[in-house]
């Protein structure tokens, strides 16, 4: 007999014990009754469900400069979780280079610069195998494994994104998902993502291209739930508990204070611990004139909520 089938035969043999008990009371004084023991035998039963659950694979998926590695800061810093950041098994930034890369702990790299190529059938298969390792010793720990996806890989480079998977669509078919993208207005994080040069692999490197690969992104991750870096910012402890309800994550507001301490790739905006909104950065003028000519920039605004009124 399966595992599953002993616990949930032992689930309802308490059961039904329990509404023996119910029917051979019938009649007594109530004076007597044991204090509440079908709703704690209730209780029991869906913790002991609960164990049985196979434990999810979640997602967080997110544009550079969005806001992102904070809010996955701050997930980190949740009881028992165990948050990878920055993972796409299948990017090509550190291998585009060029020039052989010391990583004596990363397979997939090395299989990627190794003198006879191997398909990305077998990088995904070597992926998948590390994934399964990793979610068994988690689940032995009590951890909550949480997946940062690395879309700037995927969504911004020069190739086309239609050409290969997400990291949601590498995902085992039999594992249940949990997934949420975050947002910022577009506007903010081309700004900051053109200060710090990250925009220049795409081809052209205009605001409207970087929209039409945002676009691209949202309908490759259709039906997760959305959360804009602004609602975060303005409501942290509500929206975290947001964040912990899809992703099916214990709550806690000390993650709130926790989350400086955390140490995290891909660290490269906000600093310092305290959760405010920001002023905008100035918008040049030149900025300006190609912000109000691009149909897929205005067509982002729109999917997403947010005003180009700038």
């Amino acid at each position: 007999m399966k595992t599953e089938d002993h616990r949930s035969r032992q689930i309802l043999d308490a059961v039904e014990a329990a509404l023996a008990l119910v029917r051979d009371y019938a009649g007594t004084d109530s004076s007597t009754l044991p204090a509440e023991p079908l709703p704690s035998l209730l209780e029991q039963c869906h913790r002991m469900l609960d164990e049985t659950r196979p434990a999810p694979i979640r997602l967080l998926h997110h544009f550079a400069c969005t806001g992102g590695t904070v809010i996955a800061k701050c997930l980190a810093a949740l009881p028992n979780a165990l948050l990878l950041s920055e993972i796409d098994p299948l990017s090509t930034i550190t291998y585009a280079t060029g020039q052989p890369i010391f990583a004596p702990t990363d397979l997939v790299l090395n299989t990627r610069s190794a003198t006879r190529d191997q398909d990305e059938t077998v990088l995904l298969e070597i992926f998948r195998g590390g994934l399964d390792a990793l979610r068994a010793a988690a689940g032995r720990k009590g951890q909550h494994l949480i997946l940062r996806d690395h879309n700037h890989s995927h969504f911004c480079m020069g190739f086309d994104p239609e050409s290969r998977p997400t990291l949601r669509e590498m995902m085992p078919a039999d594992v249940a998902l949990r997934s949420v993208v975050t947002l910022r207005h577009p506007v903010d994080s081309w700004l900051s993502l053109s200060r710090l040069g990250w925009h220049g692999n795409m081809r052209p490197a205009t605001i409207d291209e970087y929209a039409r690969r945002y676009l691209a992104f949202l309908a490759r991750h259709e039906g997760c739930p959305r959360l804009r870096y602004e609602d975060f910012l303005k409501n942290p402890a509500a929206r975290l508990a947001d964040l912990c309800d899809w992703l099916d994550l214990p709550w806690s507001e000390d993650a709130l204070d926790l989350f400086p301490m955390i140490r995290m790739s891909g660290d490269s905006g906000r600093a310092g611990g305290i959760l405010t909104p920001r002023p905008r950065r100035e918008i040049p003028p030149e900025l300006r004139a190609e912000i109000a000519e691009s149909p897929n920039l205005h067509q982002l605004c729109t999917v997403t909520g947010y005003d180009l009124a700038i």
